[in-house]
């Protein structure tokens, strides 16, 4: 396979701090709108970033689960995919199987560029859902259509997840919609990869995997494995490395670099803290069916 490219952004809404439930919303810009970019040396002096637990920054992380050294070699991450009923209408289940198949492809080529722990994301299940009922809609009167709230979705999709599936029976699930977003094109939850609410929510066309949906996907798994964006100060680390930061340009899937650089070693680091923080049946395979 070749490398991926692209002429967009998407941007983090809060830039400096998370909100207090632990969401982040992100919006979609064409690179050819944006008059004048962020300039990728006008990061904040990398040692500025705090210590986790000061001011603004304070987090409430989980207690360390494993040492550093303890961490697998390879985190299979089993995902359930749900499409609202917005989403390629006239398509059929196995449409969704082939779409999702080569879409959920070229996100495991981005994160082939992991190694400390190799990430792999599996698809154990693909759903078409029949209503609106666990989705936040609202109404755009300017243009008259339906517009949905991915982060309050975030939540109330949740609610469904938890009524139907059993909690340790997927690390993550993706909930994909064609509507158009109220304001934000992704929103997911820091480190919530197999933990209280594993849901990420973003927007997308069906049709030919181009460079987009790919990206918006990779990116909201990376928060959901504790991966912050680039240049951003981190919200999870190592030992001795909670002020490591990176600059925009030194990662393609959460900031604004050029593949094959996919991840910087800030993130990077950033996902072995994630990773610290769980439980070894996080890391257990349920042994459901893949279908891909």
């Amino acid at each position: 396979r070749g490398t991926l490219n692209h002429k967009f952004l998407i941007e983090p809404i809060a830039s400096g701090r998370q909100s207090e439930d632990d969401l982040v919303a992100h919006r979609l810009l064409d690179l050819e709108d944006i008059d004048n970019p962020l300039d990728d040396n006008s990061v904040l002096d990398r040692n500025l970033c705090p210590a986790q637990g000061v001011g603004l920054f304070f987090l409430s992380f989980s207690v360390t689960e494993r040492k550093l050294e303890d961490l697998p070699e390879e985190f299979v991450v089993e995902v359930r995919i749900f499409a609202d009923p917005s989403f390629g209408p006239r398509k059929t289940i196995d449409d969704l199987i082939k779409y999702f198949g080569a879409l959920m492809s070229e996100v495991n080529l981005m994160y082939k560029q992991l190694t400390e722990p190799k990430v792999q994301f599996i698809v154990l299940s693909i759903t078409r859902l029949t209503n609106y009922t666990f989705t936040t809609l609202g109404h755009d009167p300017e243009r008259n259509r339906t517009v949905i709230d991915l982060c309050k979705t975030v939540d109330s999709f949740y609610e469904y997840v938890n009524a139907t599936l059993t909690e340790d029976t997927q690390d993550a699930v993706i909930y994909v919609s064609s509507l158009s977003p109220s304001v934000f094109s992704g929103c997911s939850n820091y480190c919530d990869v197999c933990k209280k609410n594993p849901v990420t929510t973003q927007t997308t066309n069906l049709g030919r995997p181009g460079k987009k949906q790919p990206r918006i996907i990779a990116r909201e798994l990376g928060h959901l494995l504790g991966m912050a964006e680039e240049a951003y100060c981190p919200w999870y680390s190592t030992p001795g490395k909670e002020t490591l930061r990176c600059k925009a340009k030194d990662g393609y899937v959460l900031g604004r670099g050029e593949p094959p650089n996919y991840f910087s070693h800030c993130v990077q680091d950033q996902l072995k803290g994630c990773m610290m923080t769980k439980t070894k049946q996080c890391f257990d395979q349920t042994g459901g069916k893949k279908l891909f």
